[in-house]
Formats: C-alpha cells, sequence, structure tokens
C-alpha cells in the first residue's frame, strides 16, 4: 500500500449501527476509503473485482459466519495476505480460537475501542511520513540507513559477552562469573550495591563477589551482571523524556516479571526469559544516544496525542523500539526466539501460534505498567492482548489472581536500583 493513499476498507456487517460506528471512528483515526457489503457472498465477488487493504467483518452474518470468508480468502495468494479483523456482540474463547485458527490477524469485541483500532491499524499499516510538532520532518531513510549499521550503533559489551559465552558453556562454574566480573571494579561495585539493595533482604552486608553468589546463587548474580553491563555501557543522562533510574527499573521489573512467568509457565528457561524482560525496550537506549531530538518528539507527541508510544514512533519512522531492540539482539547473535519476543512484543498477533515466548513478554511488559514498576516514557501502555492470553491459557478477568499467584512485590521490585 503507497503511504500518499486512503486506507481501502471493506467493512462487512448486517448491522447499520455498526456501520455507521465503526465508519467514523476508523475516519477519525485516519483517512480512509470504506466499502459495505452485508453477506460473505457478495464480499466475495467484491474480491474479484477489487482488492481492500483491510477486512473488518462480523463472525455472525447472512446465511453464513466469517469462517466462511476466511476459508474462502486462504484459496487466493492475493487475499490471503489481506489482514481480516473479526468482531463478536461478546467475549467467546472458542470463536475466537477458529477465527485465529483459520487466519484472522485479530479478534476484537463490540463495542470497539478506537485507541485499540488505531494500534492495530499503525501496526498493519505505518505511516512513514507523517510531521510531529513544530513541522519538523522525519528524514526516515536517513535513520534507516543508520540503523543498517546497528553493530556500530549498539555493539555488545565485553563482560556481557563473556556472560553470554558462560551462559552456553555448561562446565561454566562460579569461579569462572566471578574472575571475569572482578576484572572491572566499578561493575563489581554496582553489582554488590544491588546484591545488597531492600529488594533481596539480607540483613548482613555482602562485602565480595563470591560471597554474592554463594548467597545469591549462580544464576542471580549472572543477571545482575548483565544488568550492570549494560547500564555501564548505556547509560543515559537524565533527562525530561527518558529517566535513567526509571527505565531500568522498569527494564528489570519486567525481567524479573518474566523469569517468574516463565517458571510458572513452564515455557522456556528462566535465563532466557530474564534476558528478553531485560532487554525488551533497548530499543529506547538506541533512539536516545543516537536519535536523541527525533525520540524526544515522538516520546512527546506519544504523551500529548495520548497514544502508545511503539505506535507513534512507527508512524513517523517507519520503524520503532521493539524492531530496533530486535535488530540489536540479532546482532548479538542472542537466540531467535529471545529476538523474536523483543521485536514483537508490542505486536503478539504478528506471529504464528509457534510464539509462548513473545507472550510472556508482552504480558510481563502490561504486568511492569499495570503496577508502575519504573517507567519507559510510554505514557500509554498496552492493554494485554487477547491472543496472547489465549495460547497462554489466561483470561483476562483473571489476571488480578494470576498477578497474585506470582507472588511479585512491586514495591521491593521499584527498590532494586536504589
Amino acid at each position: 500500500m503507497n503511504h500518499s493513499e486512503r486506507l481501502k476498507v471493506l467493512l462487512i456487517t448486517g448491522s447499520t449501527v455498526f456501520k455507521s460506528e465503526t465508519c467514523l471512528m476508523l475516519q477519525r483515526i485516519r483517512p480512509c476509503e470504506i466499502e459495505h457489503k452485508d453477506s460473505v457472498h457478495k464480499s466475495l465477488r467484491y474480491f474479484i473485482q477489487y482488492k481492500p487493504d483491510l477486512v473488518i467483518a462480523d463472525w455472525q452474518l447472512e446465511s453464513h459466519t466469517a469462517s466462511d470468508l476466511l476459508q474462502a480468502m486462504r484459496t487466493n495468494d492475493d487475499w490471503k495476505r489481506i489482514p481480516v479483523l473479526i468482531t463478536l456482540d461478546e467475549s467467546d474463547r472458542d470463536l475466537t480460537e477458529q477465527a485465529l485458527t483459520l487466519g484472522a490477524a485479530q479478534v476484537l469485541f463490540k463495542p470497539l475501542n478506537q485507541n485499540a483500532l488505531s494500534r492495530i491499524l499503525a501496526g498493519f499499516f505505518p505511516v512513514s511520513r507523517r510531521q510531529v510538532k513544530g513541522n519538523t520532518p522525519f528524514d526516515y531513510r536517513k535513520i534507516k540507513a543508520k540503523l543498517e549499521q546497528i553493530h556500530l550503533l549498539a555493539p555488545l559489551p565485553s563482560l556481557a559477552a563473556k556472560i553470554m559465552d558462560l551462559l552456553k558453556d555448561p562446565n561454566s562454574s562460579a569461579r569462572d562469573l566471578a574472575g571475569e566480573i572482578k576484572k572491572d571494579q566499578s561493575i563489581t561495585a554496582r553489582i554488590l550495591k544491588i546484591a545488597n539493595s531492600a529488594y533481596y533482604g539480607f540483613h548482613r552486608e555482602i562485602g565480595n563477589v563470591d560471597r554474592a553468589i554463594v548467597v545469591l546463587g549462580f544464576d542471580e548474580i549472572m543477571n545482575i551482571a548483565q544488568v550492570v553491563c549494560l547500564m555501564e555501557a548505556f547509560d543515559t543522562e537524565d533527562d525530561s523524556a527518558l529517566n535513567r533510574k526509571e527505565f531500568w527499573g522498569h527494564s528489570l521489573g519486567t525481567a524479573h516479571i518474566a523469569r517468574a512467568l516463565s517458571k510458572r509457565l513452564n515455557d522456556l528457561s528462566p535465563r532466557d526469559a530474564f534476558v528478553m524482560g531485560l532487554l525488551h525496550d533497548f530499543g529506547k537506549v538506541v533512539l536516545n544516544q543516537h536519535f536523541r531530538e527525533e525520540f524526544h518528539h515522538m516520546i512527546k507527541t506519544a504523551e500529548d496525542q495520548q497514544r502508545p508510544l511503539h505506535e507513534v514512533c512507527r508512524e513517523l519512522t517507519g520503524t520503532d523500539h521493539a524492531e530496533i531492540g530486535g535488530m540489536v539482539a540479532e546482532s548479538w547473535k542472542l537466540p531467535l526466539p529471545l529476538v523474536r519476543a523483543i521485536r514483537y512484543h508490542h505486536r503478539p498477533e504478528s506471529v504464528d501460534k509457534d510464539g509462548r515466548e513473545i507472550d510472556v513478554a508482552h504480558l510481563a511488559n502490561f504486568f511492569c505498567h499495570r503496577y508502575k514498576i519504573g517507567e519507559s516514557g510510554n505514557s500509554v501502555a498496552d492493554e494485554p492482548n487477547y491472543l496472547s492470553l489465549l495460547r497462554l491459557g489466561i483470561k483476562e478477568d483473571q489476571l488480578d489472581e494470576f498477578w497474585q499467584s506470582l507472588k511479585m512485590d512491586p514495591m521491593h521490585l521499584r527498590d532494586i536500583l536504589e
């Protein structure tokens, strides 16, 4: 789709009220050309002559359900590339799963939420040439060209690389880890500061790395060392847009929550869950260090418009911090599941059913925002993605109960970097 063109939408519904409400909502979000049909048969005849950019269809239609539409669209290579949003009158787990299995891009429940629909459209159809306040244009081609040299923008710190090598080596020991950490006094001091924080709650001070490994364990010190390496190498100046301590507090909180989720759901290793949680927003560090003026514009625009930061970022530049974070993880040669989790944690619906690590990253980020653990620079947090909850086997009305089962203490998580 050419970004200068209007979005071509086929709306399939038998409800005149839903039709008028949805048309109005779409036009508020962005310029659209909307065609309306009330049956599967009429819609398929329309497809023969025209190709819309997007289809929004009620599940229950005249004489048929949208399952017939989805099955027919799968038979044509051009049709099956068109995103289809299915709408239901109420939450129905079985129908949702059926629609997604048949190829629906997402399932929405009535009444539709304009912010949610706006985020979905931005994900499928980013607008790359918008202008921000002050008419400052974003040179997205220059940004893209610079990001192609991501290995130069965000090189993996040497100690972090050695720690990752230890992670891969089944014969690595606590002595190996302690030996590497002790080579850097600054990092050693920061590790001990975190180890002695209120989060861990030890009454006697932990005075050296060897003792810290004995008390907290090999995995925990390895996790802390990774945090400190990144903070040391990519620390940012405090400014009005991105508070350094709050940002790393959010990242570390998400890492701890992701690790707890991995243990609860038994879907990936706690070590990997911690790393992907820690790095899920790392693209913001790259943006703040190398595209500071543009990044501050993005944050201000998102705040003024009360929209998610990643959505605004993608509209302005054609990419977002999650995509950039995925590029960094790829350049660091992290395992593919971790790369995917970082890249798609805001867009779990973009991947197939085999995306549980993405769902864990998404849910950990959601909980971190909900319980205000640090601040990520995003003033409007995601709502929990229904597809992620479906894949994880969690109902939306059970989220509070599920959080309690993790036994996480938000107060302690907020204090971990004190």
